[in-house]
């Protein structure tokens, strides 16, 4: 299940009607302080059912209707509407397509609709429950949760560079902030995760002078992966640093230890044992009672080999 599209008419700042179609990846919402960029996540939430006007930065709830301007009147309405592919059948309903629809008018009325067939907000509510999908969904961050976050006593480790569930986005396992413009963006961004409270920085994948600019600019701690010998500390994956995986690492891994290597032979020698007979031996193995008699127990095997052969993948 993914998010298609989300049109948006009277809600907020859009007076016309908007349509955002997205695509696979990831979709980026650009604009200056004041643009309304973050009306948008307010959109979905509201949609959603999100019931307290201060979760939508606003005084009430009449304050979500394009309120007009000098050159335009005011709204009478505001709509909004949801639109998710639904072809994994993780909605419980019988549609490729799922449509959520919230409007209301300034009078205080207001209308919820599921695939343009009026419900109720209990509704929706029970459509997405246990879907992760809702006002409350962790996968709406707008302004200030960072501060939130610290507010409630939750330490916040700030990731910037090489970011892994940013891979896809930059193309692949790639070097970032190598050039002066992406190298400053990346420094801003670092300043403001130390002003967000912030307790420490990891830096992964950047060049060595990056790291170090970085590194003098902020007053918190910066922990470096690939990111040069100038930051305040340094770390590596764990399988990266005892050598447990296979192929060629990153140019700043260093390995202190092969157990790769040493899984690799243990295995070879152990199917080569195996297929010897000389594993499991006499030692190696349970006895029968001492009062059984031997003759009770005969012992056969097939011939060319033993009876079980392991299959190793080396």
């Amino acid at each position: 299940m993914y998010l298609k599209s989300i049109e948006i008419r009277g809600f907020k700042s859009f007076a016309d009607r908007t349509l955002l179609n997205f695509k696979d990846g990831i979709t980026a919402v650009v604009g200056p302080n004041g643009s309304g960029k973050s009306n948008i996540s307010d959109a979905v939430r509201w949609v959603l059912g999100e019931q307290k006007i201060k979760s939508l930065r606003g005084g009430k709830m009449e304050d979500i209707i394009f309120s007009g301007t000098d050159f335009r009147k005011p709204l009478g309405f505001a709509e909004v509407t949801l639109l998710l592919d639904n072809s994994g059948k993780s909605l419980p309903i019988a549609y490729q397509e799922v449509s959520v629809t919230r409007k209301l008018y300034r009078s205080g009325e207001s209308d919820y609709m599921i695939n343009n067939t009026s419900c109720r907000l209990r509704d929706i509510q029970e459509l997405f429950m246990d879907t992760g999908i809702g006002k409350e969904g962790y996968s709406l961050i707008g302004q200030g949760k960072i501060e939130a976050i610290l507010s409630a006593d939750i330490p916040v480790l700030g990731h910037l560079g090489l970011t892994p569930q940013s891979v896809h986005q930059f193309g692949g396992y790639r070097v970032q902030g190598r050039g002066r413009e992406a190298a400053d963006m990346l420094l801003e961004d670092a300043l403001l995760l130390e002003k967000a409270g912030c307790f420490a920085l990891i830096l992964e994948g950047i060049p060595l002078e990056l790291g170090a600019e970085v590194s003098r600019a902020l007053r918190i701690p910066t922990i470096g992966i690939g990111a040069g010998p100038d930051c305040d500390g340094q770390v590596l994956v764990l399988h990266d640093l005892i050598g447990l995986t296979f192929g060629k690492p990153a140019r700043f891994v260093r390995r202190y230890a092969d157990v790769a290597g040493t899984i690799r032979e243990a295995l070879k020698t152990f199917g080569e044992d195996v297929r010897s007979g000389s594993y499991p031996s006499e030692a190696e193995s349970y006895a029968a009672a001492p009062h059984i008699a031997a003759a009770s127990w005969p012992r056969t095997a097939a011939a060319g080999g033993p009876l079980v052969q392991l299959c190793t993948c080396a």
